[in-house]
């Protein structure tokens, strides 16, 4: 690993899942479009082959897997490609064998529903329904993995052309820095926003004189738990303004329940004034522009 990444390295999750949707041919798209009176190139369509409540208990594993490595990688210009530090190899390397463990006991019990799932199908489907759709066994048909890809230039471009290499080599140097200053934003902004809503949660309902329900206060740890993980590898100003933010934070909630601060005002209005001071105090670190939202959520399979 070289030295001018300061431990950050390229991460990706592949993830392979069994198609659960068979889209509609010529045929049956001019059956459907004579059904509405109209041709079959005015609609698309598909043959639900699994349904996703039928599958959710395999694939809620891949879902899970899926947040864990964007809580704990940095965006990255790259599609597929998101960043971490080399300290996070055994954390993925842990994640992923209990993800694949998990799977395999969700797939073996999926398969021993097999007939069940086959019967509803033809009912569902009708005609339609077509035994060589589903394979032999559920077992094996969903799998993750994690890669890590170089990030800097192959190393023969060096020898070839040192120019361009060396130029290929800053512009992905930047890149890397701007990919650690957003993150270092993103985090800010999400510290911002709980401390807003735990100012929020503090605040007595003015008409009934009672606090709403007290939800989050968990989440500062999981922060923390990102924090350090991610900014490991990342230096600056900013990076410190943001630990200094986020031990006033653990400080202020250091103690403190749920329980414990619905029954006392003190602590409420402590919580209310520090998180808010806090809020104003991360304002120069907050991200400025609005968000690119990203649905990780993964698509219907269609095969």
């Amino acid at each position: 690993m070289s030295n001018d990444l300061n431990g950050i390295i390229a991460v990706k999750l592949k993830l392979t899942r069994l198609g659960t949707s068979r889209s509609l041919d010529a045929s049956d798209r001019e059956v459907v479009g004579e059904a509405f009176d109209g041709t079959r190139d005015g609609f698309r369509g598909s043959a639900v082959l699994l349904t996703s409540k039928q599958v959710k208990p395999v694939t809620a594993h891949l879902t899970a897997l899926r947040k864990f490595w964007t809580d704990y990688t940095q965006p990255y210009h790259e599609e597929g490609v998101r960043l971490s530090n080399i300290g996070m190899i055994d954390k993925f390397g842990e994640a992923l064998a209990k993800t694949k463990a998990e799977l395999n006991l969700a797939e073996l019990t999926l398969d021993q529903h097999r007939d069940e799932l086959l019967s509803d199908a033809q009912k569902r489907l009708g005609n339609k329904y077509e035994p060589g759709n589903y394979p032999p066994s559920f077992v094996g048909c969903w799998d993750a993995e994690f890669a890590y890809p170089t990030l800097l230039p192959d190393e023969r471009l060096k020898q070839l052309n040192p120019a361009l290499y060396e130029s290929e080599k800053q512009k992905i140097l930047n890149q890397v820095q701007e990919a650690a200053e957003k993150t270092i934003a993103l985090l800010a902004t999400q510290l911002s926003e709980l401390a807003e809503h735990l100012v929020t949660v503090c605040t007595p309902d003015p008409t009934t004189g009672q606090l709403k329900k007290l939800t989050r206060f968990d989440a500062l740890d999981h922060l923390m738990d990102r924090f350090a993980s991610l900014c490991a590898s990342i230096s600056g100003d900013n990076k410190t303004k943001l630990e200094e933010a986020l031990a006033t934070a653990k400080q202020l909630m250091d103690g403190k329940t749920t329980a414990s601060v619905r029954k006392d005002v003190f602590a409420q209005q402590e919580l209310k004034d520090g998180f808010a001071k806090l809020k104003e105090s991360l304002s120069g670190l907050v991200e400025t522009m609005p968000e690119r939202i990203i649905d990780l959520d993964e698509p219907e399979d269609v095969i």
